[in-house]
Formats: C-alpha cells, structure tokens, sequence
C-alpha cells in the first residue's frame, strides 16, 4: 500500500509535503473531535432545559411537590473520613 502511493506522488517530494501530509488527518480528527463534544453539550443542556421545563410546568399544575429535600450536614464519606482521624 505505501508503494502504491509513493509511485503516485513519488518519492522526491520535500519535507514540508510530508509534515503537511502528516498534519492533514491530525487536523480533521480534532475537527470532528471538537464537532462532537461540542454537539453532545448542546444535547445534554437540552436534556436539561426540558426536565426543567417539566418541572415547572409541573408546579404550575401543581402536581409536583415542592418541599425542599433534606440532606445531611456532612455526607457519610465525610464523616467516615473525620472518625479516622480522631
């Protein structure tokens, strides 16, 4: 395979053709590398924009409730962590 395409472009190109022939697929990888995180951010804001807006809507019908949820001071790994130490 790397014959085949050194006898099409040859063998005598100068540095510069390789170093760009290099850069070329590295170039289009982080092109649709950033392509895709950044399409995967639009969807997942999205996801959250719309259980957002169920939410609210839910208050408004008021079938959700709104109480605020209890949580610990200190979460379980915290406090495992600080009866070690003493």
């Amino acid at each position: 395979m790397i014959e085949t395409v050194l006898s099409l472009i040859g063998d005598n190109q100068p540095w510069w053709f390789w170093a760009l022939a290099a850069l070329l697929p590295l170039c289009a990888l982080l092109f649709v590398r950033e392509f895709l995180c950044w399409f995967w951010k639009i969807n997942h804001a999205l996801r959250r924009l719309d259980r957002l807006e169920k939410r609210i809507s839910g208050l408004q019908l008021g079938t959700e409730d709104v109480s605020p949820k209890k949580r610990s001071p200190v979460s379980p790994a915290v406090s495992s962590v600080q009866k070690a130490s003493e």
